[in-house]
């Protein structure tokens, strides 16, 4: 199960909820809402609930609760969730993703939305159906964005890191083609997208 996935997803949820600590009975939950079916067996969860507890950016004190090592960690895997969902990573970033244990390598690389291609499935058999490797990021419907980019303006330090991570010279013209899909829509459906990005842009 992806690391990245759940380090990114961890990282988000402790920004947006200003919640700097997670105690270790929290992480099964945590697992199972972003992994699904694949961790629902008891032995299944357990493998990847002491896994992703054993992460370097984590620490843990004497009680149990897991906080990050440095929230400049955080603000990265933030970041990098971000530019995945505008479909904007920069390819030497793409690499990180495209770690996944679910690839059938002889299928024929494709795109997938962030939230598509971390949710791997089960078949008739209980066993996990394999996907085809990635090939791009691309872009989150917006009623999804303004769930994640579009919840809160983002901090200084949150667009500090995202600007690196952004596709080379055509990340203007995407995050352009973002703007353009919010016309007509009103903020209630669209949250701080526009604003986020147009500070980006920047």
């Amino acid at each position: 199960m992806p690391r990245l996935y759940f380090l990114c997803e961890l990282s988000w949820e402790m920004l947006s909820s200003d919640r700097m600590s997670l105690n270790y009975r929290e992480f099964p939950d945590r697992i199972r809402r972003l992994f699904g079916s694949v961790v629902q067996e008891e032995k299944d969860l357990d493998h990847w609930h002491y896994d992703m507890m054993g992460q370097t950016m984590l620490i843990r004190n004497a009680d149990g609760d897991y906080m990050p090592a440095h929230r400049s960690l955080l603000e990265f895997f933030v970041a990098y969730k971000f530019a995945a969902e505008l479909g904007a990573l920069a390819p030497d970033f793409l690499e990180l993703a495209q770690v996944h244990s679910c690839l059938d390598t002889n299928l024929e690389s494709q795109d997938y939305t962030w939230s598509s291609y971390f949710c791997c499935g089960l078949d008739a058999n209980d066993e996990i159906i394999s996907i085809s490797p990635l090939k791009n990021f691309v872009r989150e419907p917006v009623e999804r964005l303004k769930q994640t980019i579009g919840q809160a303006p983002l901090t200084k330090a949150v667009l500090d890191l995202v600007t690196p991570i952004l596709q080379g010279t055509t990340w203007h013209q995407q995050l352009s083609e973002v703007l353009e899909s919010l016309r007509g829509r009103t903020e209630v459906e669209v949250g701080y997208i526009g604003g986020n990005i147009y500070c980006a842009r920047v």
